[in-house]
């Protein structure tokens, strides 16, 4: 399984002034939204689901956004980290 995290410009009455999308990497179809991009609440949301299911991701594609690096290694055991070349080109 293949995640994609990004985020996008939210509105202003939104939590955060940016807010988390992931979709799936092989269907694209967005899986959910989440009001704040913000470590915690991405932890929060994702502990909703189990252990069992996240170990199931293989892969999470994300740009270099240090806390979706952190909540990679925290919530997904067994992923590995790609960074899309998008975000690598822009530096």
């Amino acid at each position: 399984k293949v995640l994609c995290f990004d985020e996008f410009k939210s509105t202003k009455d939104s939590d955060g002034a940016m807010s988390f999308l992931f979709m799936d990497g092989i269907s694209h179809k967005i899986l959910d939204i989440v009001e704040n991009r913000k470590l915690p609440a991405l932890e929060d949301y994702f502990s909703r689901f189990s252990y069992q299911a996240r170990s199931q991701v293989k892969y999470i594609v994300m740009d270099m956004y240090s806390p979706y690096i952190q909540l990679a290694k925290r919530c997904f055991p067994k992923a590995n980290i790609v960074l899309d070349t998008f975000h690598i080109v822009q530096l």
